[in-house]
């Protein structure tokens, strides 16, 4: 069984950066990141012909259905 502080530490952190969420952004896939990182890679993966995919889970993004998750 996960600590509960590791599973804290796991929902605080952006799965991009590693880091704790700076200004944290919802997807419609319900993932966090932060919302620079997910800006840098929607601009990295947006030249890409089937879209953007979300890091974690794979599903389509839609870059304007991001939500502040403050």
């Amino acid at each position: 069984m996960a600590h509960p502080l590791r599973k804290v530490l796991e929902e605080a952190v952006c799965p991009i950066c590693l880091e704790y969420f700076n200004d944290p952004v919802s997807m419609d896939c319900g993932y966090n990141f932060c919302q620079f990182c997910i800006t840098e890679y929607y601009e990295k993966l947006e030249i890409e012909e089937e879209g953007v995919f979300c890091p974690q889970c794979r599903s389509k993004l839609k870059k304007e259905k991001s939500q502040s998750n403050r």
